[in-house]
């Protein structure tokens, strides 16, 4: 499915340029750069089915003070809180392993809400 470069949003087959944006789509998102090296090492904490549930979720953890990294990826979704059943295109979420567990209370407790 083919994606606008600067909205991130994702057109069906056929569609070939963002009407909001006025730009032709992309057949794949550029993933996001590496972040800086940290003391700790970057984990998959689990994955959503696309670019705007990611931001959603990297916005609560940002808020939260976690960093947050997103990447591109193919599989399954593994997040307990935004579970997907079956084979889609993801995003990976990845956060400092040393934050795992306060990234996963501070899902549960918005997904809560």
């Amino acid at each position: 499915m083919p994606f606008c470069p600067k909205c991130k949003y994702e057109y069906r087959e056929g569609i070939t340029r963002c009407p909001d944006c006025d730009l032709p789509l992309k057949a794949h998102l550029r993933e996001e750069p590496e972040p800086e090296p940290m003391e700790d090492e970057w984990v998959d904490l689990g994955s959503v089915s696309d670019v705007t549930e990611a931001n959603v979720v990297k916005g609560v953890l940002e808020a939260s003070g976690i960093p947050v990294w997103l990447k591109s990826d193919a599989s399954v979704s593994s997040l307990p809180v935004l579970q997907r059943v079956g084979p889609i295109s993801e995003v990976v979420i990845c956060v400092p392993e040393s934050r795992v567990e306060e990234a996963n209370k501070v899902l549960r407790e918005a997904s809560s809400k």
